[in-house]
């Protein structure tokens, strides 16, 4: 059982449970292809390199064929699950039942989860061949560097690095109509703020500012702030910015919540268990870019 049931025994009333604060969307599913998944290892997709044709300048040339490269795509799933324990006996000394509370906390630690699986799959190693037996890390090409719009020092995020970042993706040739998402941190959505270009309607034909003054698109970028975002060996923020069809989210096994007595125990306490199955990567290196940003 929980050891904070008793803390919630009543002396007095007017006590309500709340849930502590915590995020309890799913804030990036949204934004990325999901897709079902089994086995050892689910294939996401094959990926032919582009070629080009040649001129024919004679008669009767032979033909010579192309072989562009194929890559197959893999996720490997991980597995996590957690459990709450609500004992009967402490149950009768409450006013209000935690059951529906602890409930409501398991389903957003596994929305939690989910984004975590989908931003460790951004920057680890991705796997490729035939049969998954090779890997390619996050191409170094494209990273920015942190002084981007800095005057030759680390910066944090600024409208030169979000616009570096556009230019690199239309240099890959990237699909122009599809959504390009950014996830930065909430310190990054400061350094937006701050910015005469982000904030001015001179500068802007989309509405850039949601209803509570929080940055939603700039540049035809839209934007995703998470309290998640992993930093680097030096400390910097490692943001990034993608297409929607650049990341996967396999899904082995969706969320999966159990409540129920465990009768073996003396009193059956009841049992909250939540369990899920997934995975996460990059499908496209051209599709991803790294922002790094100081926080100094």
């Amino acid at each position: 059982m929980s050891s904070f049931d008793l803390d919630l025994a009543v002396y007095k009333y007017g006590q309500n449970v709340r849930l502590a604060l915590q995020q309890t969307e799913t804030k990036l599913a949204g934004a990325v292809m999901v897709q079902p998944a089994s086995g050892k290892l689910q294939s996401v997709e094959d990926r032919f390199d582009s070629f080009e044709m040649s001129e024919v300048i004679g008669r009767d040339e032979d033909i010579t064929p192309l072989n562009p490269a194929n890559i197959r795509r893999w996720i490997r799933p991980r597995s996590y699950d957690g459990a709450v324990r609500v004992d009967h006996f402490d149950k009768l000394r409450l006013l209000e039942d935690p059951m529906s509370a602890y409930a409501a906390s398991m389903v957003a630690a596994i929305n939690r989860r989910k984004d975590d699986s989908i931003i460790a799959g951004i920057y680890a190693d991705a796997i490729i061949g035939e049969d998954g037996g090779s890997t390619v890390a996050f191409a170094s090409g494209q990273q920015l560097n942190v002084n981007v719009g800095g005057g030759g020092s680390a910066t944090g995020l600024n409208v030169e690095k979000i616009l570096k970042a556009k230019q690199l993706m239309q240099e890959n040739d990237t699909d122009e109509m599809e959504e390009t998402f950014m996830l930065i941190s909430p310190l990054q959505q400061y350094n937006l703020l701050r910015q005469p270009e982000v904030i001015s309607g001179d500068y802007a034909n989309t509405k850039v500012l949601g209803g509570k003054g929080e940055v939603i698109e700039f540049a035809g970028v839209k934007f995703i702030i998470s309290n998640r975002i992993p930093t680097n060996a030096s400390s910097y923020r490692r943001n990034v910015m993608w297409k929607k069809s650049g990341l996967c989210l396999g899904v082995w096994d969706d969320m999966t919540i159990d409540v129920s007595p465990i009768k073996t125990k003396r009193g059956q306490p009841w049992q909250i268990y939540g369990m899920i199955s997934l995975g996460g990567t990059r499908t496209d290196e051209k599709k991803v870019i790294e922002i790094p940003c100081s926080e100094a």
